[in-house]
């Protein structure tokens, strides 16, 4: 058995989605589903307790207990040999738990498996495969010689882009988003340390499977990671908790390393949290001003029924100028990305899918064709009756 072990913090419907994709991922092993509510303003557990099939556990905090300890909440009641740690915003592909249980089965030096994840709008997430971040690998990447020598085996280890994102690979980090690991060995090694109230957990598990004499493995099997929709990107709240804990693993991992490089990291670590904030308030009001004026089209991709129901949701909602319709005899739908090759990009930004009509693992290898990285996902749902739009940015159209 595998459990799937998902967090939900006000996002219902990114929730619903995922374990959506989990469902039809047709798994040969049987699946347990346990959700972690860390007290949702949302009405996220009524809701999903209305939407989703009864044998899915949901667990209700009254308090947000955060990342690592809700996860490790639910790793105590889980049953299955294995157990796959997944974010709420992500899709799964339908060979991404075979593929992975059957590696682990395979390589008893294995204790944990990670994706290939792809964003919304179908580019290779680079954290899908990461080194540790040692003060020299922090170094390169907060230096620039990451992005100098982004292929190199030594200035460019942070995101080890020198490996085949299609091969099988050995690597040091997997992230959080998308974690595949023995649950006898999440359990030895008691869970995500709970230090850490929201990012670095994924990094210090990493490296605990590490130094347990276990290996971290990257698997080409795809997945859709939105990222981080339950969190804002530019609050100061985000830039302060990341580099915390970034300074947490350093005075748990490194306190005997080097003193003067240590605290040149620290320097860095500091100066680059003042300048994302900085840069993200600003980028953030300037996307404000832009958003204002700038011309939003929608691609739509569904049957001749559901495009008028959509249509109706759209006229509800006025977020797109521009709408086109694409009938599901388009010629090259699904073929290599085919569909993508004729959209006028400069017009329109965003495509949705009906999820009644495509599976997610069609959706997935439709974006990840990489005939255009100018539109961003969003989905079409029937949901029994009560109909919604999706989008990449957490955007609810109802």
């Amino acid at each position: 058995m595998i459990s799937v072990i998902i967090v939900n913090y006000n996002v219902r419907y990114f929730v619903e989605q995922t374990v959506r994709s989990v469902l039809q991922s047709n798994c040969s092993d049987s699946v347990e589903i346990i959700i972690v509510d860390n007290a949702s303003a949302d009405e996220s557990v009524d809701y999903l307790k209305r939407q989703l099939p009864s044998d899915i556990k949901i667990i209700a905090n009254q308090e947000n207990l955060g990342f690592a300890k809700a996860n490790n909440l639910a790793l105590e009641q889980a049953k299955g040999d294995f157990v796959l740690f997944l974010n709420p915003d992500t899709i799964i592909g339908d060979n991404v738990l075979d593929t992975m249980a059957a590696f682990l089965r395979k390589h008893p030096k294995a204790g944990a498996a990670g994706a290939c994840m792809i964003g919304a709008n179908g580019e290779f997430a680079p954290e899908s495969r990461r080194a540790l971040p040692s003060p020299f690998v922090s170094f390169c990447k907060m230096s620039g010689l990451q992005s100098l020598f982004p292929k190199s085996r030594i200035f460019g280890r942070y995101y080890m882009k020198f490996l085949d994102k299609e091969k099988q690979n050995r690597i040091d980090v997997i992230s959080g988003a998308c974690l595949f690991m023995r649950k006898d060995l999440a359990l030895q090694l008691n869970g995500f340390d709970t230090t850490y109230f929201m990012y670095g957990e994924d990094i210090d598990l990493s490296y605990r499977i590490l130094k347990s004499g276990f290996q971290n493995w990257y698997l080409p099997v795809r997945i859709l990671h939105y990222k981080g929709e339950s969190t804002s990107k530019s609050s100061y709240r985000y830039v302060k908790t990341f580099y915390d804990a970034m300074i947490i693993f350093y005075r748990k991992h490194y306190k005997g390393y080097n003193h003067i490089l240590s605290a040149a990291i620290y320097m860095t670590i500091f100066a680059k949290g003042v300048m994302t904030f900085i840069n993200n308030n600003i980028l953030q009001s300037l996307h404000v001003l832009k958003k204002n004026t700038q011309k939003l089209g929608v691609v739509i991709v569904c049957t001749e029924t559901e495009s008028h129901v959509i249509s109706q949701i759209l006229s509800f909602n006025p977020y797109f100028e521009y709408v086109k319709y694409i009938p599901t005899n388009y010629p090259e739908l699904f073929v290599n990305g085919g569909i993508l090759t004729d959209i006028d990009t400069k017009k329109y930004n965003h495509i949705i899918f009906s999820t009644d009509l495509f599976s997610y693992s069609d959706i997935i290898s439709t974006l990840y064709s990489g005939k255009s990285k100018a539109l961003s996902l969003g989905t079409y749902n029937s949901n029994n009756g009560s109909p919604f739009i999706l989008l990449h940015n957490g955007t609810i159209l109802e």
